[in-house]
């Protein structure tokens, strides 16, 4: 019974990375983006600008927030080093990715791709 659960927990893991990367595939393809603008569809366009550029600002922000944050806190994993279990290696290396990848995504809100 226990090893059907582990097959299960394995099978709903590979399955949601599955669809995850499958959607970002199709929303690049399409030049989609997730963001949700019908209740923006009823105002004026100068109304709606200025919403959607304080939710931009306000994402800006967040973005560099993470990034300092994370920063800070992959610098003190160099400082006080916290090894894998299994592998014996600093995950510092692992958890780099989280300031790099909210850098990107900082910077992709000033690229124009039109």
């Amino acid at each position: 019974m226990v090893n059907l659960l582990r097959g299960l927990k394995r099978c709903h893991a590979t399955t949601l990375f599955g669809v995850s990367i499958v959607t970002l595939y199709w929303q690049q393809k399409n030049d989609n983006h997730i963001r949700i603008t019908f209740h923006l569809s009823k105002l004026s366009e100068k109304t709606k600008k200025i919403i959607i550029s304080f939710a931009d600002v306000i994402w800006l922000m967040f973005n560099l927030v993470v990034v300092y944050v994370s920063i800070k806190y992959v610098m003190s994993m160099f400082e006080y080093p916290y090894y894998s279990q299994t592998l014996r290696f600093n995950l510092v290396y692992v958890y780099m990715i989280v300031p790099v990848g909210f850098f990107f995504l900082f910077r992709t809100c000033f690229t124009d791709d039109d």
